[in-house]
């Protein structure tokens, strides 16, 4: 498929987290309010330890998903994908290792000025009330753009988008976490795994996938 980034290239190493029809809602794994993220824009994710088990930090990049809206769902359709370098230290992850999301445009600072959203991804009756900030809210910034819904790469979306002359003061958040299922190397055109990270396989704790895509 077509994810907002594009698709998955020949010789990349992609962490994801894959879906099941065993899975729990994605509802579930949203953090709504989202947490504040004081740091910098980073390009590679950060790796950070936390009860036991290291864990990572990606950042989504508003050129690919405009809006938090976006990622969520994509998610929700085809699951996450997100690529790292193939020298990253995949052996450090495992079974309980979790990836976390950071957008740039996760919190509206002055939410208050718009209408409360008409539903809460978390089913919080003080978000449906405007007394505190919700996901919900990225449904109503995030403009239509496909026959009066949104599409993002392969994703359709339903929004209720506000008038578009609106002022807003956005702030970096986490706004999702998502379990590690699964480590996919899609092999280069000729069948070839990159050997930096076929070297790794054995160290690996959780399936490491050789794809073509």
């Amino acid at each position: 498929m077509n994810r907002g980034c594009g698709k998955r290239k020949p010789g990349g190493v992609y962490v994801c987290s894959k879906l099941s029809p065993h899975g729990v809602p994605l509802e579930e794994y949203l953090i709504d309010p989202p947490e504040f993220y004081e740091g910098e824009r980073f390009r590679v994710p950060i790796v950070f330890e936390k009860n036991g088990a290291n864990h990572l930090l990606f950042w989504v990049g508003k050129e690919f998903y405009p809006y938090p809206s976006d990622f969520i769902e994509e998610v929700r359709r085809f699951g996450a994908s997100k690529r790292v370098p193939v020298e990253f230290p995949i052996q450090k992850l495992s079974a309980w290792s979790l990836m976390f999301f950071v957008h740039p445009l996760a919190i509206i600072r002055d939410y208050q000025t718009l209408p409360p959203p008409p539903r809460c991804p978390k089913r919080m009756k003080s978000h449906l009330a405007n007394k505190a900030y919700c996901l919900g809210h990225s449904y109503q910034v995030a403009p239509a753009n496909h026959e009066g819904r949104r599409k993002i790469g392969d994703t359709i979306y339903n929004v209720k988008p506000l008038p578009t002359d609106l002022s807003l003061e956005f702030v970096s958040a986490i706004f999702l976490r998502l379990p590690i299922t699964d480590i996919d190397h899609v092999v280069h055109k000729d069948g070839r795994p990159d050997p930096r990270v076929k070297q790794k396989e054995s160290e690996v704790k959780i399936p490491l996938n050789f794809t073509r895509e």
